[in-house]
This record gives structure tokens, C-alpha cells and sequence, in this order.
């Protein structure tokens, strides 16, 4: 009930904003409205790919996981991107469609800067976080041992098969040399317009298509709606218009889908381990 008192006052400080109606109709009461000018991303296309439930049991699947690690007291965000393909689609040469199922947890340090975040951000983290898209690291800044830890718990509880990390390195020097003494493949994807551009295009053109699948998750979609378009010679990168603005889960995604889409999905880790093996047994010693 206070959530939604707090929503109407939102609604209400708005009304003399007609500009920001948009924003306040998508984020906050789930009103789908076309992104404005400069904005990266459809979002009543980006909805449209919003489902109930999962098309395919992500079991044991393949994925890769990006992430964006803040600072101090900005949200730290992981993704997870499984590349599968849809035997109910074909495309033109009668092969089934590849697919993307993308999935986003983002953490914060702790409620003191949470609440602060819903005050200066207008949106409603403290929902969010008992709706399970967010949480707490309870410490002054986010902890990026309880990131991996929650990281490693979800892996383990679906029996996933990482097959790489794909990380922005800002922020992330301790978290990327963890997971690499943990024998994990991590890349480091550099956040400029030439490393991210084939990504950032090539995953909206994969939403305007219908090939992405994600469940209902406010947060995702509040970033999503945040991003917008820089340009440099020709190529493209997301960024977001406001200081108070947050494009971290879709920072993550895109960091992750750069390396998704390198996957087999029909190569699973037994047979990448027997391809590392024969390719050592084979090398020229």
C-alpha cells in the first residue's frame, strides 16, 4: 500500500511535467509507451518479447554471463544470456531459429543507499528488491564477493554451463582475477564504440525480430527505457541521458550477448572439454 501511495505521488509531481510522462507511465505503472527521440530501444517492441514462462528449461543449458560492477552506491548488475534454438521455427533454409533467453540480478550495498536510490531515482528499488530483481549486499559499498557467491548459487541451482564470463573492467580488476583463479574463461569487454558496436546493433535487431525471451522484470525494463543512442564515426554504443539514470542491467546484457553469440548452442561442456584435450594432445610440443 505505501508503494502504490508512493507511485501516485510520482503520477501526481509529473502532471506538470508532460515531458517526462512517458518515463513516469513505463517504469512505474508498466504503461508501454514509444521510447523518445535517441532512445536505443523500442520498448513496445522490447516488450513484445516479454513472456510468462521460459519457452525452453534453462537446465543445464549453456549461457554466458556478463557483468557491470559499480563503483561504491551505483547498482551492480549480472546478466545471463542462453543462445538456444527454437525447433518451431524455421528460417529460410528450413534451419531452426536462434534464439536468446536474457536474464538480469542487480545488487546494491545497502538499504540507507537503496532508499536514497528511490528517493533521487523515482523508482521504486525497495519493491524491486522484495520482488527478487535486487539485493543487498549490507555493506557501505556493494560487495562483489556476495555478487559471486550469488552468482555461483544460481549457476548451481539450474546446473548451468558457463561457457565464459564477459565483464566491463572498470571496477572489476578483483572480481575478474577471482573468477580466472577459479579457472573460469573471463574476457574483458571494452566499453567503447568499436568493441560494443556489432553488439549493441546486432541485440536490438535480435529484440525487433522476436528473438529475444525474457520474463516480467521491472528493473530490466526500467534501464532499458534509460538508454539512449552516441554515435561515433558510424558506430554505436548505449548511454544514458541523466545523471540519476541507470543503464547498468543493459550494460551487463550487452557485455554478455557480444559473447553469446559466438556459442554453439549444440556444443555442450563435455564436448568443449574433448576439443581442449585433443587440441593439447595434437599441439606441436
Amino acid at each position: 500500500r505505501s508503494v502504490s501511495r508512493g507511485l501516485g505521488d510520482v503520477y501526481k509531481r509529473q502532471l506538470v511535467k508532460t515531458e517526462d510522462m512517458p518515463d513516469v507511465l513505463t517504469k512505474n505503472f508498466n504503461i508501454w509507451v514509444q521510447a523518445k527521440a535517441g532512445g536505443y530501444m523500442n520498448m513496445k517492441k522490447w516488450k513484445a518479447c516479454e513472456v510468462d514462462k521460459l519457452p525452453v528449461d534453462i537446465h543445464g543449458m549453456q549461457c554466458v554471463v556478463g557483468g557491470d560492477m559499480s563503483s561504491k552506491i551505483d547498482l551492480t548488475a549480472l546478466a545471463f544470456v542462453f543462445k538456444y534454438e527454437d525447433p518451431n521455427e524455421k528460417d529460410i533454409d528450413g534451419e531452426p531459429v536462434i534464439k536468446y533467453i536474457v536474464m538480469q540480478h542487480s545488487f546494491m550495498p545497502n538499504r540507507e543507499k537503496l532508499i536514497e536510490r528511490v528517493n533521487t531515482d523515482k523508482v521504486p528499488y525497495d519493491a524491486w528488491e522484495m520482488q527478487g530483481y535486487l539485493s543487498v549486499t549490507d555493506t557501505a559499498i556493494v560487495n562483489q564477493k556476495y555478487v559471486m557467491e550469488w552468482a555461483y548459487g544460481f549457476i548451481k541451482e539450474y546446473d548451468l554451463d558457463v561457457v565464459c564470463w564477459a565483464l566491463d573492467p572498470s571496477n572489476a580488476v578483483w572480481f575478474m582475477q577471482e573468477l580466472s583463479d577459479r579457472g573460469e574463461t573471463v574476457y574483458d569487454v571494452a566499453q567503447n564504440h568499436k568493441s560494443l558496436n556489432d553488439a549493441t546493433v546486432g541485440f536490438r535487431e535480435e529484440v525487433y525480430s522476436g528473438n529475444v525471451v525474457y520474463t516480467p522484470d521491472p528493473l530490466l525494463n526500467f534501464t532499458m527505457g534509460n538508454c539512449v543512442v552516441r554515435k561515433s564515426n558510424g558506430l554505436t554504443k548505449i548511454d544514458k541521458d541523466l545523471t540519476r539514470q541507470r543503464i547498468d542491467c543493459v550494460d551487463a546484457l550487452i557485455c554478455a550477448f557480444k559473447l553469446a553469440r559466438t556459442v554453439d548452442p549444440n556444443v555442450n561442456r563435455q564436448k568443449r572439454m574433448e576439443a581442449s584435450i585433443d587440441a593439447w594432445l595434437s599441439a606441436d610440443w
